[in-house]
């Protein structure tokens, strides 16, 4: 396993062939399904292509440097796990695939990560910056308010699986 870093590889818009398949995963109901296409694609003007390889770690729980940007899984596998009170090592919660969602939480408020997302694969994502956000936000308000809802959303939805 590599222990390399996640780098950046550009703009998602310098890779059109990945572009449909970012909008597409982005509208899934294990990411943000709220959002027309339109709005998806929108988004996806405003993202970064992120490569990352079997082993990399993208985030580390309780790490407060860094820490405001959002990723949507286009191709490979991550483990999420987090320490849980009583037990020294970490615990795999869950494995996320293409799809799904890694640190929206941070995105809006830019605290402490609540999870260690590690790549279990060769790891490709679409990154949405929290500078990124406020210039969406500034340039596409509509569109930006629509993100902030779908994103909230999935988070009640968390919330609420959580305390069941």
């Amino acid at each position: 396993m590599s222990t390399a870093p996640p780098a950046s590889l550009g703009s998602l818009l310098d890779r059109p062939d990945l572009v449909a398949a970012a909008v597409r995963l982005m509208r899934q109901p294990t990411a943000l399904s709220e959002l027309s296409a339109s709005d998806a694609k929108c988004i996806v003007t405003y993202m970064r292509l992120l490569n990352c390889p079997e082993g990399g770690m993208l985030l580390r729980e309780g790490e407060q440097d860094n820490v405001s940007d959002m990723l949507v899984i286009l191709d490979g596998e991550v483990t999420v796990e987090n320490v849980v009170a009583d037990r020294a090592e970490p615990v795999v919660m869950s494995v996320l695939g293409p799809g799904h969602l890694i640190g929206e939480m941070a995105l809006l408020d830019g605290g402490p990560r609540t999870a260690t997302c590690t790549a279990t694969t060769p790891l490709l994502g679409a990154v949405l910056s929290r500078n990124a956000l406020r210039r969406l936000m500034s340039d596409e308000p509509a569109v930006a308010s629509k993100l902030l809802v779908a994103i909230l959303y999935r988070m009640t939805q968390r919330l609420r699986d959580a305390t069941r």
